[in-house]
């Protein structure tokens, strides 16, 4: 048996940072003199200079100050004006330092030598590269071949920045990953609420019921580190109840007040249980569902009249008097209280409508924009969209190229990618609806066998791009591959690394990246990208304590060797390029189109990347959204002000709906078509 125990390894521990060893180790490669730093010692914050930044380390992109000692970046802490996390921060932002400083990093472009994948290459210069690829690329958009540049890319927070250098390319290609992420997680609520809503902000500060169907806040969640904060203060300060319906003992199962294992795929089978439940015990709240649901209350009582709580018993295991009585105490605790449920209920076959029947639950109770319950609050991209009203307006501030024609025949259509398609294919597009023939940019993009996976979101059918790519419906002459993993991390890896490795199907293959993996390997160039801690983004996302904020990422130490940020590849590529694409990348450097980005902020440039946070902060919660008055400017040219309307019409501009009539009043309503 080992002597070693926790005491002495703790004194262990303690023997050696006395003796001058710090658990802190950087192996950092600076990329001009080649020195290597080890054991960095303690932090002088007298000589530590401190800037906040956006982390990167995952999707919830917390607010964080760095603080960088000698040219280097060497401890991450939280933001406390950040309204999300408050402060708070997890371990994984200490990663970004980790791959900052990656000692096998790339730091310098390199070009193929031997076979693709041999692994041989050569160091060139960023010159020879943009002159390279710009060769192979120009020839495409001279010739009206654009659509034969492929970008495709992994996880990009440019918000938006990529997609203005595609369109001012002229191509539709811009691709992103696997629509396994969360496409038939975010329909559902798209499905409810509108396009602008795709992800929920349960307000749970003021809950004082949850039920969580397979998510995992406490562990691994999209907002997870703010949720588990708010979710356990709410318990421990006001008693709020946390039951999980989960298919294993998880992290929030294990400190839920109730945990009961479903068979997988069955969640929607307990949620009809509980609707059947409330509509059985008249717990529905009649006023709120009868003001904004499309469906009669009789038609819902309807559908769900075989869907008992022993039928749901019989599916999911999870016994009926339980799934009852978890029902009607739900129902009675609103509209204080909530649904949560992210990818774990949606990721099954008929997941979405699973998510739709738990979607029901809060809208049944009449919890949706309640305090303690189901919110909406405005996500990214300020810019006077649904519940932005008096925000300031925050674009991308460059030349705008137009977006690519959609593929058709017909004015407006580009035609001739269009008859490049099978016949078969152009049949089946022809006789779509016209609102979807608008939105068709080919098979890549648009697979028109799929025209439900990607008329509503972006998020197509990522899974298709390699199997489609090999049946030769889309020629590819360039690739471009934007930190992607797909060689690796996608199910259908193998597929992807044969369609990477072949020449005929993929004659170039240029990948932008920080590191050396599968996907790259399997490039003919590789760019060097700057990490997280190296550039420059725009930042917002939907808040928390419910009262919209923006932030910004700043570098904090200048790119390690040659490697460049995004925006700058891009630009300088564009003007490589020529032919016009140069005129819509007119700054010089990547602050100036950042300051101006920012420019309606009501506080100084200068005060805003000290703050690293901006909100109003007396700007009332998103509470009720849909309940919000229209302000003048909005009704000014609708059909409001041209006569009295009834109750319940649609308010209109320009032939879109902008808002309903409630009580002789024009209200938001949801961004949806029907405002309800």
């Amino acid at each position: 048996m080992s002597d070693l125990t926790r005491r002495s390894i703790l004194k262990l521990g303690s023997a050696l940072i006395a003796g001058g060893f710090s658990p802190l180790r950087v192996s950092a490669q600076n990329a001009t003199s080649g020195k290597t730093f080890g054991v960095l010692g303690r932090l002088d914050y007298s000589k530590a200079k401190a800037t906040p930044t956006i982390c990167f380390a995952c999707t919830n992109h917390c607010g964080v100050i760095g603080w960088v000692q000698d040219g280097l970046v060497r401890k991450i802490e939280g933001n406390p004006l950040d309204p999300n996390t408050e402060g708070n921060l997890c371990s994984k932002a200490q990663g970004m330092i980790s791959y900052t400083y990656y000692p096998e990093r790339i730091l310098y472009p390199l070009r193929r030598v031997g076979k693709r994948g041999e692994g041989k290459w050569k160091r060139i210069t960023w010159e020879e590269a943009y002159t390279e690829l710009a060769e192979k690329m120009r020839p495409l958009r001279e010739n009206g071949n654009p659509e034969e540049f492929v970008f495709h890319y992994g996880r990009d927070k440019t918000k938006g920045y990529t997609k203005h250098f595609t369109n001012a390319f002229g191509t539709p290609h811009r691709l992103n990953r696997r629509s396994i992420c969360s496409s038939n997680r975010r329909a559902p609520l798209m499905s409810f609420y509108g396009r602008d809503f795709e992800w929920e902000t349960q307000d749970l500060s003021n809950t004082k019921y949850v039920i969580n169907w397979g998510g995992n806040p406490y562990e691994a969640y999209q907002g997870g580190l703010f949720m588990a904060h708010r979710l356990q203060s709410a318990r421990v300060d006001h008693g709020a109840k946390l039951v999980t319906f989960e298919v294993r003992p998880s992290a929030t199962a294990s400190k839920s007040d109730e945990f009961y294992t479903v068979m997988p795929g069955t969640d929607g089978a307990v949620a009809f249980a509980m609707i059947h439940t409330i509509l059985k015990e008249g717990l529905e709240d009649k006023k709120f569902w009868n003001r904004w649901a499309n469906l009669s209350l009789d038609k819902l009582r309807k559908s769900v009249e075989n869907y008992t709580p022993e039928w749901a018993e019989k599916k999911s295991g999870v016994p009926a008097a339980d799934i009852r009585r978890i029902a009607i105490e739900f129902a009675k605790a609103a509209p204080a209280c909530c649904t949560m449920s992210n990818r774990g209920s949606a990721k099954h076959y008929n997941g979405m409508q699973s998510d739709r029947a738990i979607r029901t639950l809060d809208v049944l109770v009449g919890n949706v924009g309640k305090p303690g319950g189901y919110c909406l609050s405005s996500l990214r991209g300020w810019s006077g969209k649904y519940g932005q009203e008096g925000l300031p307006n925050l674009k991308l501030p460059e030349p705008k190229a137009s977006d690519p024609r959609p593929w058709g025949i017909g004015e407006g259509f580009n035609e001739i990618a269009f008859k490049k398609l099978p016949k078969k294919v152009q049949d089946r597009v022809n006789n779509f609806p016209d609102k979807w023939r608008k939105k068709y940019f080919g098979e890549l993009a648009t697979p028109s066998e799929y025209p439900l996976a990607w008329h509503w979101y972006q998020m197509r059918v990522g899974q298709l791009v390699y199997p489609y790519i090999k049946q030769g419906r889309q020629k590819v002459s360039v690739y471009m591959s934007f930190t992607l993993g797909a060689a690796f991390g996608y199910p259908e890896a193998n597929a992807a690394r044969e369609v990477l490795k072949d020449e005929k199907l993929i004659p170039f293959h240029v990948a932008i990246d920080i590191g050396y993996g599968e996907q790259t390997a399997l490039a003919d160039m590789i760019l060097p990208e700057a990490t997280s801690l190296e550039r420059w983004d725009y930042h917002s996302t939907n808040c928390y304590g419910l009262v919209p904020y923006t932030g910004v990422r700043q570098p904090l130490v200048d790119p390690q060797g040659e490697s460049k940020p995004i925006q700058v590849i891009l630009r300088e590529l564009a003007h490589k390029i020529g032919g016009g694409m140069e005129k819509h990348f007119t700054y010089k450097d990547d602050e100036s189109l950042y300051k101006d980005w920012y420019k309606e902020l009501p506080i100084s440039w200068e005060e805003f990347k000290r703050r690293g946070i901006w909100q109003e902060k007396n700007r009332a919660k998103d509470y009720e959204l849909y309940e919000r008055p229209l302000t003048e400017s909005e009704l000014a040219g609708t059909n409001f002000n041209a006569g009295k309307l009834a109750d319940g019409a649609l308010v209109e501009k320009e032939g879109k709906a902008v808002g309903i009539v409630k009580d002789g009043k024009a209200v938001r309503g949801f961004p949806t078509p029907n405002r309800v």
